[in-house]
């Protein structure tokens, strides 16, 4: 009985899957000069998702174990050079994968999708590029060849679209629909792991920046962490490394308390540390025991990356070419309207810096990003959207639209244009993990 309902299951999930499918019949843009609009990919340089290279031997059966519990399968002799010739010797395999926003925000991939002329943002169920080098040549998957990709996903969705992009135009071609394979939940033992050991005399040192706008007592301290004397435990340590926790700090008193909040399942897990703010004067007063500290959290905490984004599904697809490839659906709200904006920034008056900022319309509740003007223009958004704008400057200064604003746009949405000035923050990006809790202490 048991294996009928599962088999029904997923004969209802494919009938939901062939149903989308046949909505959204694919027809790749013709009119090159619109799409090269969202065409060239423009990474934030320095803090764009690392590589991984594999280093393999082509003339021998290849199985690649990447982050978060995925596998790449490369048959033997399935790589090739420019003319079709078999490759033998080391090939380097270079591979990256994305699934958070923050991911996809570095990453400058457009997430514009054209279906039969109609513009529409890509939402995604986790996304890859793989390519092969041998000597600086960029090599081929031989006809008739193909890559086995399993890749985890982060979204409960089971049924997503694969797409492949074009990334001479930015053009994403719809591939298929298919069925993700559900990951089975992790035993619940994570709490009866022992603690993590700190140096008593300092305590532990967490890195990143929180949002500190409503204390204006640390508006001039030089701030490069937070220091806690409290105890970590493994699930607390999994809480404060992953970009899906929401981060918030509140006062009690003289005291500083770092509230975290991350859904895990059907659950809503809350765990809470006693911080002080740790500046450069303390830094540089017990440099060599801080250093120590941070570089045993550091890889503690980056022990753990295989677990921080909690693994919902395994989604598998065999690939003919390298390249760069999505598991997507389209956003697709009915009641979405158009504003008119135009935006400015404190402090920015070069024309050209004003040009060069990126900016980005970001709504967790529905995992979407959408990269917009810096400048601003006309601008598609949902009424029950509790978005933010987020703004990067050439020099990696970070400006922000909070989601008040936003609301008071839906309310009073007229066909005026919109004139609003970002917020600066205090944040001067250095790596991925300064942008992710300011991100989560908004919301």
């Amino acid at each position: 009985m048991k294996k009928n309902l599962i088999l029904i299951s997923t004969v209802i999930l494919l009938f939901a899957c062939k149903q989308q499918q046949e909505k959204e019949k694919i027809q790749v843009a013709e009119n090159l000069n619109a799409a090269k609009q969202e065409s060239v990919i423009r990474p934030i340089d320095g803090l764009e998702t690392p590589i991984t290279h594999f280093k393999i031997d082509p003339n021998k059966d290849n199985t690649l174990q990447t982050a978060y519990g995925g596998e790449v399968k490369i048959p033997a002799n399935s790589i090739v050079d420019a003319t079709g010739k078999p490759i033998s010797g080391e090939v380097d395999i270079q591979w990256k994968e994305y699934h958070t926003l923050t991911d996809i925000l570095f990453s400058g991939i457009p997430m514009k999708y054209d279906s039969a002329g109609m513009y529409r943002d890509l939402v995604s169920g986790g996304m890859f590029s793989i390519n092969a080098f041998k000597d600086g040549e960029n090599l081929a998957v031989a006809d008739g060849k193909s890559i086995d990709v399993k890749l985890g996903s982060i979204s409960d969705t089971p049924c997503y679209n694969f797409y492949e992009m074009d990334t001479t135009t930015g053009v994403w071609t719809y591939e298929t629909t298919a069925v993700g394979e559900k990951v089975a939940d992790k035993p619940k033992t994570i709490d009866n792991k022992p603690d993590v050991i700190t140096d008593k005399s300092i305590g532990t040192i967490l890195e990143g920046k929180l949002n500190i706008s409503d204390f204006p007592e640390l508006q001039n301290k030089r701030l490069i962490g937070w220091k806690t004397m409290d105890k970590i435990n493994l699930n607390t340590q999994k809480m404060l490394s992953s970009t899906n926790t929401m981060r918030k700090l509140n006062k009690n008193g003289n005291s500083y308390v770092l509230n975290l909040e991350q859904k895990q399942g059907d659950e809503i897990v809350k765990s809470s540390l006693n911080v002080t703010p740790y500046t450069l004067e303390d830094a540089q007063a017990d440099k060599p025991k801080v250093q120590l500290q941070v570089d045993n959290l550091n890889e503690t905490l980056f022990a753990y990356q295989d677990d921080k984004l909690d693994r919902k599904f395994s989604r598998s697809i065999s690939v003919g070419n390298f390249g760069l490839y999505n598991w997507d659906i389209c956003y697709n709200k009915t009641d979405m309207f158009a504003i008119n904006t135009e935006f400015s920034y404190p402090d920015v008056d070069d024309q050209k810096e004003m040009q060069e900022m990126q900016a980005f319309y970001i709504c967790p509740s529905n995992n979407l990003i959408i990269r917009t003007s810096g400048q601003g223009g006309n601008m598609f958004m949902n009424n029950n959207d509790d978005a933010i704008i987020v703004a990067i400057s050439p020099k990696r200064e970070v400006y922000v639209i909070k989601k008040d604003k936003i609301r008071n746009w839906k309310i009073n949405n007229n066909s005026e244009k919109i004139r609003e000035t970002f917020t600066k923050t205090p944040i001067i990006l250095d790596k991925q993990r300064d942008l992710s809790p300011y991100l989560s202490s908004l919301y």
